[in-house]
Order: C-alpha cells, then sequence, then structure tokens
C-alpha cells in the first residue's frame, strides 16, 4: 500500500470512529405527566462518525441529596444536534440535573 492510499485509508477509519457527543443546555422543567420531573438537553456530535449514544440522567433533590438516575438511547448523525427530552420518574422535589453521553452504549 502506497503513502497515499495509506493516507486515505487512515481518513476512513478516523471517520469511522462513532460520535463523539457534548451535552449542553441542562435544564430541569415540570413533566406534564404527574409523578415525573422533565429533563431537557442539547446533545451535539462534534465529531464525523454517527452512532447510538447512551444519555445518562442523574436527578439530585437539592433538599434531600436522594439522586435518581436514568438512561435515554439517542441517535447522532455526523455534526448532528439532537434535543434530549426525558420525564423520569420522581417524587416532588427541588431537583438539579446532570447529562453525559457515552459511546458506544453500555
Amino acid at each position: 500500500m502506497g503513502p497515499r492510499a495509506l493516507g486515505l485509508a487512515l481518513l476512513l477509519v478516523a471517520g469511522c470512529g462513532g460520535p463523539h457527543a457534548r451535552v449542553s443546555n441542562v435544564r430541569v422543567e415540570p413533566s406534564p405527566t404527574p409523578g415525573r420531573i422533565r429533563v431537557e438537553a442539547r446533545v451535539e456530535n462534534l465529531g464525523r462518525g454517527e452512532g447510538q449514544v447512551e444519555a445518562q440522567i442523574r436527578l439530585r433533590d437539592r433538599r434531600t441529596g436522594r439522586a435518581i438516575a436514568a438512561e435515554r438511547n439517542l441517535e447522532l448523525r455526523p455534526h448532528g444536534t439532537v434535543a434530549l427530552v426525558a420525564d423520569v420518574e420522581a417524587p416532588p422535589g427541588d431537583y438539579s440535573a446532570e447529562v453525559d453521553a457515552e459511546y458506544p452504549p453500555q
């Protein structure tokens, strides 16, 4: 394989590595469904790869410290953005949220 073919092969492999997800704009809202808390976030693919990521959601009640975890799978396209909207089962409370996205999904 010549240097040119090797370079092309490396470029193709670099694009096949799956998505490179970044989570931003995480916020907690009341859910329209009783007994649930809505978590919203923006999940952006910074890379050229595509595939499914697992969004890991962690709610924490600011008063009691109680933590609740949930997961959602999202499909990301190259350089695409997806809005995550998840209604997580939780008792009433004053919640903060953290969201991470992992590839490949666990």
